[in-house]
């Protein structure tokens, strides 16, 4: 009988423990009691079994465009876009350039690859680095320079480009009033063909103009530039520049900008002499 007594209060205590146990033990058995989910889930790696280096390749994507592409180091450049027979499609639905093709990210778009588009906007992907294409032709009124761009082209000639507006973050360039320049503005890069102004006058910080920076239509009636300008690339303008009439280039005596113009003038394959005035700034 006694041995029966021990082994009743051996289960009792036995029964008391398991109890506490599972009172103690953490419950998942809801959904909002379970440990958060990983919010930044490791990604996959690039498919390694790609070619990293590809001479061309034509990829046809879901909206109809084809791109053609050369691949190195595993990146893609954009060397020709076209709309299914043709090389533009008039749209009012913005171009969206893929930041990916065929798994290789676009980081460059080459020159002449938008001739012709008739897209009223071009969207670029965060990916670009290098964005050598003019917008020749082109409908598009306004080009956004991505954070990551950090080397451009002449970005429009006989197009209908406006404004150049360029991400806060990327630390190449910056656009005021619609103008390029590089991060600091000591070198203006492109007035856009389309804006129309009747007077623009270069920034004092500026101390450089890039080659052909005014393409080859010019709108304005003056443009002033100062003394500080000490370079102007190949020219400030196209070959075969039309100028607005009674356009007037108003500069410091014999100033960088003062010889350019006058050089300009005495040019022989285009007489500018009939469309160009030239104004000596006064203190």
């Amino acid at each position: 009988m006694k041995r029966v007594w021990i082994c009743l209060i051996l289960c009792l205590v036995l029964v008391g423990l398991v109890s506490c146990m599972q009172t103690g033990a953490p419950s998942y058995g809801k959904q909002e009691d379970a440990p958060a989910a990983d919010e930044n889930p490791v990604v996959s790696a690039p498919d390694s079994t790609l070619p990293q280096n590809v001479d061309k390749m034509e990829v046809t994507m879901e909206d109809g465009y084809t791109y053609t592409i050369t691949v190195k180091n595993g990146k893609a450049n954009i060397i020709d876009i076209r709309y299914g027979e043709y090389y533009s499609k008039e749209s009012d639905e913005p171009l969206v350039i893929p930041a990916e093709i065929a798994g290789y990210p676009v980081t460059g778009i080459d020159r002449d690859s938008l001739t012709r588009k008739q897209a009223k906007e071009i969207v670029f992907p965060t990916s670009l680095e290098v964005m050598l294409a003019a917008f020749y032709r082109s409908s598009a009124t306004t080009v956004f320079l991505p954070k990551n761009v950090r080397e451009v082209g002449q970005l429009g000639y006989k197009c209908a480009l406006s404004e150049v507006r360029v991400d806060e973050e990327n630390a190449f360039f910056c656009a005021v009033d619609g103008v390029l320049y590089d991060k600091e503005m000591t070198t203006l890069i492109y007035f856009p063909e389309g804006k129309y102004v009747s007077e623009y006058e270069v920034p004092q910080s500026v101390t450089k103009i890039s080659n052909v920076a005014f393409g080859r239509r010019v709108e304005l009636d003056r443009l002033v530039i100062g003394e500080q300008v000490t370079e102007i690339g190949e020219g400030l303008f196209y070959g075969t520049v039309t100028f607005k009439a009674g356009f007037t280039l108003a500069v410091r005596e014999g100033s960088v900008a003062h010889r350019y113009a006058k050089d300009l003038l005495e040019l022989e394959d285009f007489d500018f002499s009939e469309q160009i005035q030239i104004e000596i700034l006064k203190d």
